[in-house]
């Protein structure tokens, strides 16, 4: 009997439908889950160990990898593949009892695969590949972190307890960094026996789809800063800050330390996990680019006007003496020439002209004892003397930036950066954008066109005080930073640390904040401000003058490269 189109119709839809869900299923487990069902099939006949934090990749601003960068080889185990009896082994342990202590002479407790050791020597690796023992196999995995420390105050540290970020940017984007799936993972591929597949052996998987956060540091930049560092500066910091859009291109501290192995370095007396870039410091001599802008602003004072410095000044019941006192001072000389030297006699003059508010509030304007906004949890706010109750002496130390001043070289930059840049404070920045797993930019921190900040000075009163940073640098304490074919500008200090050597000299940090102006490799023309500190390092002009130097001479360097 003939079917009814009608009925004809419906049976060819049914089928249709039927061979259409089928077709789909089959493209869904072939095409779009292969990978779940292969991983699945994978585990039932593999043992796999999974290496390395669940955690996002941290760039640079060219996406170059401020982690994942170094390998190190390490013996895994396996103790449901492990022939125990091996004689050889016996020897190895014998042979090799630190890199093997852990699983031959403490049996493990679980079935599980572990990481026995790591760091081992290319010998031991190539003695424990030779005995072809299943259960065992030395493999060269990523570390975290850059064994040499690269950047490692500010990229940071994630605890060993929960792997979260504790400190630096592993902590400021934490949220950002966390991934559900590891690193890589360690696959033995075994039969229906649990037995090593001949000739397939061991494979090693890398999650390469993680999410990523990228930085403003320049890595390049970056290792020439800490190069010199490395050579330069025992305690101590240094920051590299684009003056234009506030973009940090490098962060320094020093003493540095293996984030791959924090606890080595808790309770040291040099306290290496303390990122000094952000830490509060007296800031001495450099505070006087803000008093000058102050007096200069306010027309308190003009470049040309005469002091007289007999070597000391009475403020008070209080005597400042001049660095040149025994030397009876620096006579007279003009405001350029006090700038320039560093003379405390004038500037402290300058400050009683300019009162306890203007100090207070150009000090506040230049962005002191607060926050800059970068976002790192370590960020010191500084110090200022405060109240209505300053004494004059209080306002003669703040004038030469001692007393209770206190402020970081983060801050000390932006500083300089606003001197560099017309007058503008820009925010400082470290983070440009996050990325997925997939790799979309799911946030960006594109710097606006003034670099978020707001001017504290007029345009002509910042080249004014532009001009007396060259002629530091030309003639006066900073003379040392000086870089052939760049215009330098910038300012030293020497601010007292309430310490005396054992010659029973007081003791100083070192201080240099300027900025630098050429051609930059990958930017073109651009200012660049940088301050460093070492820490009771002693003349800002001798020492610290001489660090910045060697970096931003390093940085023009690599144009030629």
């Amino acid at each position: 009997m003939l079917l009814q189109p009608g009925r004809f119709a419906a049976l060819v839809v049914v089928f249709f439908l039927i061979f259409f869900c089928l077709g789909f299923q089959l493209i869904k487990i072939q095409i779009i889950d292969s990978s779940r069902f292969m991983q699945l099939a994978l585990n039932q006949r593999s043992e796999v160990l999974r290496v390395g934090p669940p955690r996002g990749l941290i760039l640079d601003r060219n996406y170059q990898s401020l982690t994942e960068g170094t390998r190190e080889k390490a013996i895994v185990v396996f103790p449901r593949l492990l022939q125990s009896g091996d004689s050889r082994l016996i020897r190895l342990r014998r042979g090799n009892d630190v890199a093997l202590r852990r699983f031959i002479e403490t049996p493990p407790t679980s079935a599980a695969p572990f990481i026995a050791e790591t760091g081992v020597s290319t010998t031991t690796q190539q003695e424990i590949n030779q005995l072809n023992n299943p259960g065992i196999v030395c493999v060269d995995l990523p570390l975290r972190y850059d064994r040499g420390g690269l950047a490692c105050h500010l990229v940071g540290y994630t605890s060993l307890r929960d792997n979260k970020g504790v400190f630096g940017v592993e902590k400021m984007l934490d949220r950002y960094l966390a991934a559900d799936d590891p690193g890589l993972s360690i696959v033995a591929l075994v039969d229906a026996n649990r037995r090593l597949i001949p000739g397939l052996g061991y494979r090693i998987v890398e999650n390469r789809s993680r999410p990523s956060v990228v930085l403003t540091i320049d890595k390049r930049i970056q290792r020439i800063v800490d190069r010199v560092m490395d050579r330069m500066v025992p305690r101590g910091a240094c920051v590299v800050m684009r003056s234009d859009t506030g973009e940090v291109l490098a962060m320094s501290s020093r003493p540095k330390f293996d984030p791959n192995d924090v606890a080595s370095y808790l309770g040291r007396p040099d306290s290496p996990l303390l990122n000094r870039a952000l830490a509060a410091y007296p800031v001495g001599s450099v505070f006087k680019v803000v008093v000058a802008a102050a007096a200069l602003e306010e027309g308190i004072t003009t470049e040309r006007e005469v002091f007289t410095d007999p070597g000391y000044i009475t403020v008070g019941s209080n005597m400042f003496r001049c660095y040149k006192f025994d030397e009876g001072g620096h006579g007279q000389l003009d405001f350029t020439k006090a700038f320039a030297d560093s003379c405390n006699v004038a500037f402290i003059e300058v400050g009683e002209r300019l009162g306890r508010d203007k100090l207070v509030d150009y000090a506040e304007r230049f962005g002191f004892a607060r926050p800059t906004g970068i976002g790192l949890a370590e960020e010191e706010p500084g110090r200022l003397p405060g109240g209505w109750n300053m004494s004059a002496g209080d306002i003669a130390n703040m004038s030469i930036g001692q007393g209770e001043m206190l402020g970081t070289p983060l801050q000390v930059t932006a500083m300089a950066a606003s001197i560099a840049n017309g007058g503008i404070l820009v925010r400082p920045r470290v983070v440009r954008e996050i990325r997925d797993a997939s790799g979309k930019v799911v946030r960006r921190f594109d710097p606006p066109p003034d670099g978020a900040g707001y001017r504290v000075v007029s345009e002509a009163t910042a080249k004014r005080v532009a001009r007396l940073m060259r002629v530091t640098v030309v003639s006066g304490t900073g003379r040392n930073a000086r870089v052939e074919g760049w215009e330098i500008a910038g300012k030293t200090g020497s601010p007292e640390t309430g310490k005396l050597d054992a010659d029973g000299k007081s003791i100083s940090h070192a201080w240099f904040a300027g900025y630098g102006k050429g051609h930059v490799k990958g930017y073109g023309n651009i200012g660049l401000a940088c301050t460093v500190l070492v820490e009771e390092g002693g003349s800002g002009g001798d020492v610290a003058a001489r660090v910045f130097h060697d970096i931003m001479k390093g940085i023009k360097d690599e144009e030629g490269h």
